[in-house]
């Protein structure tokens, strides 16, 4: 069961469980029609063989680390238990499209949980939650119709106003990182910032032919290899299976050329490995 985002944001990190976070932030449906659902340990068979793959790549560095769309950050947490247990020196930055909102308030006690952009993540009546977005039956059940007034009537009056609360969607445990920084950043557009910085890129979940055309996926793949520091340096793209939970994907080396080799693949490898090995 999820939890209302006034609740949520008022515990201290140390009451929240991941399994909390789950149920919270899988009920949110962002802006731009995807979930920010994340599931614990996701990558725990991963994440170990990345940890001692950068050991023996970069022994004794500092190892600079990019997780692309990171969701919640939840796999960002873990990936960087998993290095801690290596034992390696690491410094993680953390990514997503936006991070942004705020918890609005509405007529009669109401709230609303909202981006930036105006769109509008979960309802809260009588500090209750409740879904801001449709599902199919709802149209049968008379739901798209509640949901329809409830945009209206909070969505209108919920306004941006002094005593109106910011809120970061991302784990609060995360913020208490030391070695995790989190910055907002869209892989379709390039930052000067993050060329030639990283040992290590992992895009999980985003670069997906279900969401984006191959031109499109090309373009993010550029960014992310200009982001590599130099040979040797490596990029894991993976995609979960929905019905499955499996994880597909492959871990591949910058070589001398700065073209990409295939170091090994996770079930059933990247489906975008054909587009990685192609990029100009």
């Amino acid at each position: 069961m999820s939890i209302a985002a006034s609740r949520f944001f008022s515990l201290p990190p140390e009451q929240i469980t991941p399994a909390l976070e789950v149920a919270f932030f899988s009920s949110l449906k962002t802006g731009n029609d995807t979930f920010k659902k994340t599931d614990v340990r996701r990558f725990e068979e991963i994440d170990g063989l990345v940890a001692a793959e950068l050991g023996k790549a970069f022994p004794g560095e500092t190892l600079e680390l990019l997780d692309v769309g990171i969701s919640s950050g939840t796999t960002t947490m873990e990936l960087a238990e998993a290095l801690e247990q290596a034992g390696a020196d690491f410094r993680i930055t953390a990514t997503d499209r936006s991070f942004a909102a705020s918890i609005l308030d509405g007529p009669l006690g109401s709230r609303a949980l909202v981006e930036d952009s105006g769109h509008i993540l979960q309802f809260e009546i009588l500090g209750r939650p409740l879904r801001a977005w449709d599902r199919r039956l709802d149209r049968f059940t008379g739901r798209s119709i509640l949901n329809a007034a409830l945009r209206k009537v909070i969505g209108k009056s919920a306004k941006v106003q002094a005593g109106n609360r910011p809120v970061e969607l991302v784990s609060p445990r995360l913020r208490d990182q030391p070695s995790v920084t989190i910055a907002e950043d869209d892989i379709f557009t390039r930052t000067p910032a993050f060329e030639r910085k990283f040992h290590f890129v992992r895009a999980a979940n985003i670069l997906n032919l279900d969401y984006f055309e191959n031109d499109r996926i090309s373009t993010g793949l550029g960014h992310l290899r200009a982001y590599l520091r130099g040979p040797g340096a490596l990029l894991l793209l993976v995609r979960t299976d929905k019905v499955t939970g499996r994880n597909n994907g492959t871990l591949f080396r910058l070589d001398e050329d700065y073209g990409f080799e295939i170091v090994r693949r996770f079930g059933d490898g990247s489906e975008v490995e054909d587009l990685v090995l192609s990029v100009a």
